[in-house]
């Protein structure tokens, strides 16, 4: 089949496609700057940023092996030839990030360009893979994660990435895209686990474009099977140990769909909903793809009716195999959701077309520009919030350890990272202690200061070891509160 001869667009389908990435980027970089907000918040990127601008660069300044680390080194390694090459150390982390976000929807719309069929009449080939962009581009989610020190957005950016090429190599069967492929994906896993799931997919396609050509020219596809898997377990490797280590993985367990209140290793977490309809009402949450995620729905029903497996593999398996593996997680996070948010937006996208052409009035068009144009003002109010909120809690915490003397030990939970980045000495983490150690810490007479979140310590640690030593503590030898700012409380301990 040939392509369309009907009247195309003068704007190069490239150009435009490449100008959503400016959606992302221009107003996180806005929101960055208004804020002076540099990426790290919480516990995880305070550690992606420390190894990567300490032991990482260090390794690769020597030629050496990246040391071991808990999670993924993908991402922290990539920092680390940023923070090299730019001579950045405190933005690198957000500096990979946004360039990852701003590259997302640009990715989504090549990909969503592969998912239209030939011999589509009028713009179809060119309208409905940018508004899948632009769908994606005004997801609050997206410009929040491109914000932060976090491996979300480049993991989603290589996996989207993977999937355009698999779809290149299935139409071509030629070697770059093959490897291109196979690479992305493979990276994507290496720089964050979950993406293993959406490499399925992925997987099939290029699977089933071999077999496809083994039939043509059987030495070619075993050429180009044996070339591509090699360098998919070299780049993965590092990150095979991370899969099978129960101590980096938090017990999936698939009771946990029906659940909203689940045991872990980090205290009772208690929910709203279960595990499973949060995952399922993502999509249709402000920061997403609100009322326009309805839309989906008649795109499903369009690449069903069409019966190609690829469609089916990298619009409908992807999300699917996404949302399965969350309800079974025992963690509800709204960034969890954009390892699924590429094909939901291109379904989306198709089914604004499916729309159009039951209806064919303007007003379709209307109505989702004007989805578009809230989904926008949303993004901006949910990541505007976010980085306050974050940047409020950093603050709280720097003014309560301003207290503390420099001779005094300080033992906190939940603050340990962003001390130790800001240098703070002599912090413990409470989650590392147990009784008898605590006890012979304050043994041996030393100042020592205790920084919480007692609405935590009570809620999600009362069943495990923090919370009960902060209550025999607090019994003997005796907490004094020195301060409290935010959801924070700084209490000095008695002298035994």
């Amino acid at each position: 089949m040939t392509e369309s001869t009907s009247r195309q667009p003068r704007v190069p389908f490239p150009v435009v496609a490449a100008a959503l990435g400016l959606v992302v980027l221009v107003p996180a970089a806005l929101i960055a700057a208004i804020h002076g907000f540099d990426g790290l918040y919480g516990q995880d990127s305070f550690g992606y940023v420390d190894y990567a601008l300490g032991p990482a660069v260090e390794s690769l300044r020597s030629f050496q092996a990246l040391p071991d680390f808990h999670w993924p080194v993908g991402y922290p390694f990539a920092v680390a030839l940023v923070a090299m090459a730019t001579g950045l150390e405190k933005q690198a982390g957000q500096l990979v990030s946004v360039l990852a976000g701003a590259a997302v929807p640009v990715l989504v719309a090549f990909l969503a360009r592969e998912m239209i069929p030939l011999d589509q009449a009028g713009r179809a080939r060119w309208a409905v893979p940018i508004l899948a962009g632009l769908v994606v581009a005004v997801a609050g989610q997206l410009w929040q994660s491109s914000l932060v020190a976090m491996s979300d957005t480049t993991a989603l950016a290589l996996a989207t990435l993977g999937a355009w090429a698999a779809c290149r190599y299935a139409r071509s069967g030629s070697l770059p895209w093959i490897l291109l492929a196979c690479a992305a994906a493979a990276l994507a896993i290496e720089v964050r686990l979950i993406y293993a799931v959406v490499g399925a997919p992925i997987a099939f396609v290029v699977a089933r474009s071999l077999v496809h050509g083994w039939r043509l020219d059987p030495r070619r596809a075993a050429a180009h099977a044996i070339a591509a898997a090699v360098l998919a377990v070299v780049l993965v490797a590092p990150a095979l140990g991370e899969i099978g280590d129960a101590s980096n993985s938090q017990s999936w367990n698939p009771a946990f769909a029906a659940q909203s209140v689940v045991e872990t290793l980090d205290g009772r977490l208690t929910y709203e909903l279960p595990m499973s309809a949060f995952y399922l009402l993502q999509p249709v949450q402000t920061y997403w793809f609100s009322l326009l995620a309805v839309l989906a729905l008649p795109g499903i029903a369009a690449i069903v009716r069409r019966r190609d497996p690829i469609q089916i593999a990298l619009l409908i398996a992807w999300p699917a195999l996404v949302l399965v593996f969350l309800a079974g997680n025992p963690y509800q996070n709204t960034r969890y959701f954009l390892a699924a948010a590429p094909p939901v937006a291109i379904l989306i996208s198709l089914g604004t077309l499916v729309v159009w052409r039951f209806l064919k009035t303007p007003i379709t068009v209307l109505v989702v520009v004007a989805a578009l144009v809230l989904g926008a003002f949303n993004a901006s109010n949910f990541t505007y919030a976010f980085v306050e909120r974050v940047s409020r809690n950093s603050a709280s915490i720097r003014a309560l350890a301003a207290h503390v003397p420099p001779d005094a030990r300080l033992i906190t939970l939940g603050a340990t990272a962003q001390l130790r980045h800001d240098r703070i000495p002599n912090v413990i983490e409470l989650a590392s202690l147990d009784q008898q150690a605590t006890a012979q810490l304050l043994a041996d007479g030393r100042p020592t200061y205790l920084l919480i979140d007692r609405a935590s310590i009570a809620g999600q640690w009362t069943t495990r070891a923090p919370a009960a030593i902060v209550a025999s503590i607090e019994a003997a030898p005796g907490l004094r509160e020195v301060d409290v700012s935010g959801i924070w409380t700084l209490y000095e301990v008695a002298p035994i």
